[in-house]
């Protein structure tokens, strides 16, 4: 880890808290996206990220402004696991009151037919590509939600 990652984990360790009485103040509205990646092994790809809850999730993160969500997600993919594409599949969606916010998460398919990623160090500590019914341990609680979208989604394509 370089020192300006260093910095920046020292500055979200001070921020958190702080973040966490504004959400229980002010309830703000937030919008953000998971992607689901499946290989041609029909595994799907999971990221434990190094921040935050520190559990296993999918590939995502917050929509900026003037952003679309497709682009969000594309965006994502690339900064965290450096899967460039231009065009995701839309699954779904789902709401989440969790830490005194209203969350809206849209939720993307992407195939894949290469098995490579490449991590970025400073957002994600490890990946896994994994059966769907096969995950890891600790995950975050949108796992269940995404994977119930995700099954949803691939029944109807199949």
């Amino acid at each position: 880890m370089n020192f300006r990652q260093k910095i920046k984990k020292t500055f979200y360790f001070f921020r958190n808290p702080i973040y966490k009485l504004y959400c229980f103040i002010f309830r703000p509205k937030s919008l953000g996206v998971k992607t689901v990646v499946e290989n041609n092994d029909g595994k799907i790809l999971m990221v434990r990220i190094s921040y935050a809850h520190r559990k296993w999730t999918f590939p995502g993160g917050g929509v900026k402004r003037k952003e679309s969500f497709e682009e969000a997600a594309i965006r994502e993919l690339e900064e965290e696991v450096g899967i460039k594409t231009q065009h995701l599949i839309e699954m779904g969606g789902y709401i989440s009151d969790r830490n005194f916010k209203k969350n809206i998460v849209k939720c993307f398919y992407l195939k894949v037919d290469s098995s490579f990623v490449r991590i970025d160090n400073f957002e994600i500590s490890e990946l896994i590509w994994c059966n769907p019914g096969e995950l890891p341990e600790g995950n975050s609680f949108s796992v269940p939600e995404i994977l119930e979208i995700y099954k949803n989604f691939k029944s109807k394509t199949i």
